[in-house]
């Protein structure tokens, strides 16, 4: 891969050099230098990088072939899902196994090709809901629910 290659991927990622130096370990001074061609990147960055791509692209294409088989299964005519609309508020919830991508922006951009996937292949039609960190910890605390994947989905479906 070379450093034009490594910035495609890095955008590809939706990643800024701030957020991909800090995902990589190094400082965003000595990325700049790997995507300006002034240094080589080592190749054990390459593979983060490469290996973050890989998961990324793979994570788009697993949880849009699961969301189509849901669908198809229950017979939906709507799918809601709550989107992070901040860092702060993405790396506040529980994820299960602690497996999240460095950036909610990255979680976004996997949220609309997961929606321009399943909506070309479906008529359900997928509700959007922008994911409010202080509400729903209100909701946690009246319900006495606990915070996992499945109480997020449930609270957005009531901000519907």
């Amino acid at each position: 891969m070379n450093h034009v290659r490594f910035r495609l991927t890095r955008e590809a990622l939706t990643l800024s050099q701030g957020e991909l130096a800090e995902a990589l370990g190094v400082s965003k001074r000595v990325l700049a230098r790997w995507e300006g061609g002034q240094e080589s990147v080592p190749e054990a960055r390459l593979e983060q990088l490469e290996k973050l791509a890989e998961e990324f692209h793979g994570a788009i294409n697993r949880r849009a072939d699961t969301l189509l088989a849901l669908i198809e299964e229950r017979k939906m005519d709507y799918v809601i899902m709550p989107v992070y609309m901040s860092d702060a508020e993405y790396r506040a919830v529980d994820w299960p196994g602690g497996d999240i991508w460095p950036t909610a922006k990255m979680m976004r951009q996997m949220i609309y090709r997961i929606v321009a996937a399943v909506e070309a292949k479906t008529a359900a039609e997928i509700l959007l809901i922008p994911f409010d960190l202080e509400n729903y910890q209100d909701w946690l605390a009246e319900s006495g629910e606990a915070d996992n994947t499945q109480n997020r989905s449930v609270w957005a479906a009531m901000q519907a």
